[in-house]
């Protein structure tokens, strides 16, 4: 819900998942580290985790390294994603998304598509939220069959 809120399209939940899960199991390192892995995985020990006796280096040093990486991926990426925002280049248009981005971004059932009529390629139901679509857009609704796309490989 909190995605929603800051409008955040995350379709596949890649920010709960990748980053909220890699900053607990990093935090998490500093919490509960024990001295026998510590030792199996680097060969001394400096500090344990917070409950497991250590009096804190490794909690500090853990966050630290997660305020480094959301600092570093901050500065490298958010330039990246507005100069994809720039080009138009950073989100599929909404009519895309409901034919497939399979069908307008790789080609991959234009065959089918020209041998059916736009029902069949988008569903009764889904014909009119197409429509309503389009016409936010500005795009005049085509009931063509699209044109095969011809794209050159290296």
């Amino acid at each position: 819900k909190l995605l929603v809120r800051m409008r955040i399209d995350d379709a596949v939940d890649a920010v709960p998942v990748h980053m909220t899960n890699g900053i607990w199991g990093t935090i998490a390192t500093g919490l509960f580290a024990n001295s026998k892995r510590i030792k199996l995985a680097y060969g001394k020990v400096n500090d344990v985790g917070v409950f497991m006796g250590g009096d804190g280096r490794l909690l500090g040093c853990q966050c630290c390294g997660v305020l480094f990486v959301v600092g570093w991926v901050t500065l490298i990426m958010f330039p990246f994603f507005c100069v994809l925002n720039y080009m138009g280049w950073f989100r599929a248009s909404a009519s895309d998304e409901v034919e497939g981005l399979d069908s307008s971004y790789h080609c991959s059932t234009l065959l089918l598509n020209s041998q059916v009529g736009p029902a069949a390629r988008y569903g009764k139901n889904n014909q009119q939220l197409r429509r309503s679509l389009d016409t936010m857009e500005g795009v005049e609704e085509n009931t063509s069959p699209p044109q095969q796309r011809h794209i050159i490989h290296p």
